[in-house]
């Protein structure tokens, strides 16, 4: 006869195996036994509309368990080598939902997610594969633990949502070590940190670009003229600043803060000063976000400057706000690009 072992212990609801006041006719008729020795108390109905292996092995004579013939309560048993928290998580969503939280990952979800993941890949739940990618996809912790969730989105080959952590991660500077957590040591570092520092290097380039005159080119003239006006911008107009706003004309600024020929084009004085220091920034931390705040923000020393100018006082603080827009714009879009070619 079939053997019928007793089992370590059974799973928590609601694959317990108690009766379900609210479904006390459709009572569970299979058990998944987990590599640990716990028993979940399911339904071959369920198992067959939401696995596409578990549907075909039912549809096979026979094909109710694992070849020890393994029996529990008249139930055929079919032991799985998943543990029991990778097994409750995989079912649960397998299962109709009941309440909100069904579809709410949680900091502690991420501990097993690749390992559900891999189990729901391995026994064809492909409506749970959509669910656990849309799940990571739309997580607040995207923005909470970037680096990891670009490590889980690796392993799962996510190349969107991989792409997505990474944009997410550069509104922090780089860490010197490896994260520490497990998923990290799987995936390469080096791919992030090589990512990190194009952007950052990128980033500086484009803040550093806007010094330039570029009035007469079509690629970047957004750096002279604010896109809401059409105006040129407070620190390129030529005449109604202050002495001390607009420092020595003929010792101008170029790219990067070289000094080019005289009676090129130049920003004023304090922009030329300002500008550095975002650059800086973005050096350190490229995201959009970083751009947006850091070119509207001027030092106090510049702040004297702008309010003594009667073409700064009047004007510069609208256009920073539209120039910053402009800047946070352009960096996203280079951003993105370097996710692109990094994360395929």
């Amino acid at each position: 006869m079939p053997k019928e072992p007793v089992p370590t212990k059974d799973a928590p609801a609601p694959f317990s195996g108690a009766v379900d006041p609210e479904n006390h006719s459709h009572l569970p008729d299979f058990i998944l036994r987990s590599g640990d020795g716990v028993d979940f108390h399911v339904h071959r109905d369920i198992l067959k509309f939401a696995s596409d292996c578990f549907d075909g092995m039912f549809a096979i004579p026979g094909g109710n368990c694992d070849p020890n013939d393994l029996r529990r309560d008249g139930k055929p048993v079919l032991v799985l080598p998943e543990p029991e928290g990778v097994l409750f998580r995989l079912l649960r969503i397998s299962y109709p939902a009941d309440t909100v939280a069904h579809y709410t990952l949680q900091r502690a979800d991420l501990d097993i997610f690749v390992a559900v993941y891999t189990a729901a890949r391995k026994y064809q739940f492909l409506r749970v594969q959509r669910v656990l990618k849309e799940m990571l996809t739309n997580s607040p912790l995207l923005d909470a633990q970037p680096h990891r969730l670009l490590a889980i989105a690796r392993l799962c080959d996510f190349p969107e949502l991989s792409r997505k952590a990474a944009l997410s991660t550069l509104t922090t500077p780089l860490s010197d070590g490896v994260p520490a957590f497990p998923e990290m040591k799987l995936v390469s570092w080096e791919m992030l940190a090589r990512f990190h520092k194009s952007c950052g290097r990128k980033a500086r380039e484009i803040a550093l670009d806007s010094i330039v005159d570029r009035s007469n080119s079509e690629a970047q003239p957004f750096w002279i003229s604010n896109a809401d006006t059409d105006q040129v911008f407070a620190w390129w107009q030529y005449y109604g600043h202050s002495s001390q706003c607009t420092g020595n004309c003929k010792e101008c600024w170029g790219y990067r803060g070289e000094g080019v020929r005289r009676g090129s084009k130049a920003p004023v004085k304090w922009f030329r000063g300002h500008i550095p220091r975002v650059a800086a920034q973005l050096r350190l931390w490229p995201a959009s976000a970083t751009a947006e705040r850091e070119a509207g923000r001027v030092a106090q020393a510049e702040r004297l400057i702008m309010d003594a100018c009667a073409v700064c006082s009047k004007h510069a603080d609208a256009d920073l706000a539209c120039f910053a827009r402009q800047l946070a714009k352009t960096i996203d879009l280079s951003n993105h690009r370097l996710a692109d070619e990094a994360f395929r």
